[in-house]
């Protein structure tokens, strides 16, 4: 259903037309006369528009057109400023009131203004003032120049002028140098404005209806008719115009002036009112135009919903909202908010757009509203795995209904206060093992969800993995899952998603079967969407890396961008970095292919690097909150220390995330955790016929021709295909072999 909109030639007369039901119509009609003046000249004075000197004298003011831009001129001791005006800032100037020269202000343009010509255009003069002076011809705007010997020419000025003591707004306009020098239009109403407050006078001129009116504060206060049109005299090229000073050499302002606009056409008398209240370029007087009408909406009785519309043009706007052709009754914002709605708003909803130059009707949007059904369960709440001490959260989501009840249950039994949507369990302990539903409910009925159950891992004693949990992490991914997307966090529940990410890599940590997670360093990232870092006082961030090549710089490990940054900054060094506490940068000297534990700690006073378990170096600043942002936990790249790539070549494994700042205790504990002495890495070797066979439990078999002696390095070199058991024939007379983890 679109709107129907008339137009008359001689106004914007718009009978807005919205065809509903059985033919109903809803009308809305404005009658507003329009004339959209283009803009000659704009001066407003506004600070970024003009120049000052040393002084303070405004040097410059520029012309939005760029074609009247004006230069002051200073004559003897005058003085011009910058001061707080109507809209913004205006034009002080600091002159002498009366005829002379020698001490006065004032600024000229070129390209000069030809108005009131034969040839003339209609026009528009308007202009912000603010004076007390009362001398003859105040002048805010003229035409200014000599005419050469035999010459004729025209000149204008509009100014507040003498008149019984008043200072009177007036248009003038001269044919000089002809015998008479006569004036050929001069009006002045006996209105004051020299009142020592901001006051409003635009003059327009239809030149097709020869009038000339003026508006003091946006009101007409005279009209001169009837006027003759002029001869048009050619200007010589002396001739500029002036802001500031009359026609000949005399007449200056005193005080301010503010927003000089010079249109090419009479705006009509709603256009002037405008301009005065809201300083809207006439140019710009634009009727609305809907470009977003309101949408289609599908809500249950007794639920809230909302439809709005935007619309282009001028402001302010009004609004007036329909249901079928009644109008709704306190409705005039964009947005119509619907609440507790019944079956018998359903229908059809409409809005009109107006303001002061026309307006726009927006096509027809359905409500639908749907009766309270008993309700169903459209997401049941998942099974949780988690360690002990962890958390939890079951979730469930219903339809049927604009609200509902709830009530959680563990064993078929209430859980006092578990009436929200969401349950979550927090210090998970071996009694809360076991299964949980929810019961939801409504006005016409309620349904039982199906169970989810909370299992509890139990960690073997003395792993990484215990010494991990004992320390309290608030997320911890193993990064050990087969198959599948997700990326478990067992502990605080940030699950993660795996993207291009290779699974069931080799891992770290000793006597686990635990499998880590490899990166290629272009694409594979493991996002957790979960801002789990903001606005901490300390933090911990710990994990195992692989690096397989040379890292790109700015390659992330783990972290969340904004908050904390953490990873190569370049091939070599390795960096944490945070908004509330500084950065720190450390040396990353292990070769490719080597397992490493590295941390990042964060204790309110200072940041930490550590690689296996040794301190490296400390820096960044005192904070009490290391920043916030909207950015999710990031593992292996996909935006770390910036919104998005920042990949990493390697293996990465046991990420771990602390709220707090660990002791350099707790880091040593950690590594030691998951590399036991050298003891107890067994290796045995058997002779075999035709050489002999290593077996060892895992880890990189190495070997060496010899054991260098006096303090010198050794030199071991890796078997990368070797598997245990693993049989040599080697010829050598002595050879050398160990485990590398």
């Amino acid at each position: 259903m679109k709107k129907e909109i008339s137009m008359s030639a001689t106004s914007f007369l718009r009978s807005l037309t919205i065809p509903v039901g059985l033919g109903l119509l809803v009308a809305v009609t404005l009658n507003t006369e329009i004339a959209r003046g283009a803009v000659i000249a704009h001066w407003s004075f506004d600070t970024a528009t003009i120049t000052v000197d040393g002084s303070g004298n405004v040097l410059t003011a520029a012309d939005d057109t760029g074609i009247h831009n004006a230069t002051g001129v200073l004559n003897g001791t005058a003085t011009s400023a910058s001061v707080a005006g109507q809209f913004g800032t205006a034009l002080q100037l600091n002159n002498t009131a009366g005829t002379q020269a020698a001490n006065n202000y004032y600024m000229t343009f070129a390209n000069l203004i030809e108005l009131m010509g034969s040839t003339g255009p209609s026009y528009t003069i308007a202009a912000w003032v603010n004076t007390v002076n009362t001398a003859d011809n105040n002048t805010i705007l003229g035409d200014w120049g000599n005419a050469p010997a035999g010459t004729d020419r025209f000149i204008y000025w509009f100014s507040v002028n003498n008149s019984s003591g008043q200072g009177r707004p007036r248009a003038q306009t001269r044919a000089q140098n002809l015998p008479s020098n006569d004036d050929i239009i001069a009006q002045q109403p006996a209105v004051n404005v020299a009142s020592s407050t901001w006051r409003h006078i635009a003059w327009t001129f239809d030149k097709s209806a020869a009038t000339l009116k003026t508006f003091v504060d946006g009101v007409l206060v005279d009209t001169l008719s009837a006027i003759a049109p002029p001869l048009h005299i050619t200007n010589s090229a002396s001739s500029f115009g002036a802001i500031g000073r009359k026609a000949d050499n005399n007449r200056y302002f005193v005080g301010a002036i503010d927003e000089i606009w010079v249109l090419d056409e009479a705006i009509d008398d709603a256009a002037v009112q405008v301009l005065f209240n809201s300083n809207v370029a006439p140019g710009s007087m634009n009727p609305p135009a809907i470009t977003r009408p309101p949408a289609n909406a599908t809500v249950y009785e007794n639920g809230t919903t909302n439809l709005s519309v935007v619309a282009s043009g001028t402001p302010a706007f009004q609004y007036t909202w329909y249901h079928f052709q009644n109008m709704i009754e306190g409705a005039t914002n964009a947005t119509l908010v619907l609440s507790n709605v019944s079956l018998g708003q359903a229908g059809e909803y409409s809005v009109a757009v107006t303001n002061a130059f026309g307006g726009d009707v927006s096509d027809v949007a359905t409500l639908t509203v749907l009766p309270t059904e008993v309700p169903t369960i459209t997401q049941p709440p998942q099974p949780i795995t988690r360690y002990k001490t962890g958390s939890g959260a079951f979730h469930v989501t219903a339809a049927g209904a604009a609200s509902f009840g709830y009530q959680w249950q563990f064993d078929t039994a209430d859980i006092p206060d578990a009436t929200n949507s969401s349950f979550t369990v927090t210090n998970i302990q071996p009694q809360d093992e076991g299964n949980y539903r929810v019961v939801v409910t409504n006005s016409a009925g309620s349904v039982t969800s199906v169970i989810a159950t909370l299992t509890i891992l139990t960690p073997a004693l003395d792993t990484y993995t215990a010494y991990v949990l004992e320390k309290g992490p608030a997320a911890y991914w193993r990064l050990n899952e087969t198959s599948g997307s997700v990326a478990y966090d067992y502990f605080g529940g940030h699950d993660g998603t795996y993207a291009n990410v290779s699974l069931a890599v080799q891992g770290m940590v000793t006597g686990d079967s635990n499998t880590a997670a490899g990166f290629n360093g272009t694409n594979s990232v493991v996002t957790t969407g979960k801002s789990i870092m903001n606005a901490l006082s300390a933090f911990s961030i710990v994990g195992w890396i692989r690096p397989g090549a040379t890292q790109f710089n700015r390659a992330g490990l783990f972290g969340q961008n904004d908050v904390a940054e953490f990873g190569f900054i370049n091939p070599t060094n390795i960096q944490i970095w945070t908004p509330g506490g500084g950065n720190l940068t450390v040396p990353y000297a292990f070769p490719t292919d080597e397992w490493h534990h590295v941390a990042a700690v964060a204790n309110g006073t200072n940041l930490k690097i550590f690689f296996d378990g040794v301190l490296q170096n400390t820096g960044g600043t005192v904070t009490a909150n290391y920043g916030s942002s909207g950015f999710g936990f990031n593992i292996g790249g996909g935006g770390i220390f910036d919104t998005t790539t920042n990949f990493f070549r390697g293996t990465i494994d046991e990420v771990a995330v602390f709220a707090r700042g660990l002791s350099d205790a707790d880091i040593t504990d950690l590594y030691q955790a998951a590399t036991p002495p050298p003891s107890q890495i067994a290796i045995s070797i058997a002779r075999t016929p035709g050489g002999v066979t290593l077996t060892w439990p895992s880890g990189t078999l190495q070997y060496a021709e010899d054991l260098a002696g006096d303090g010198a390095p050794t030199v071991w070199t890796d078997l990368p295909d070797a598997t245990s058991p693993f049989f040599t024939n080697t010829p050598a007379p002595q050879q050398f072999f160990r485990i590398r983890r």
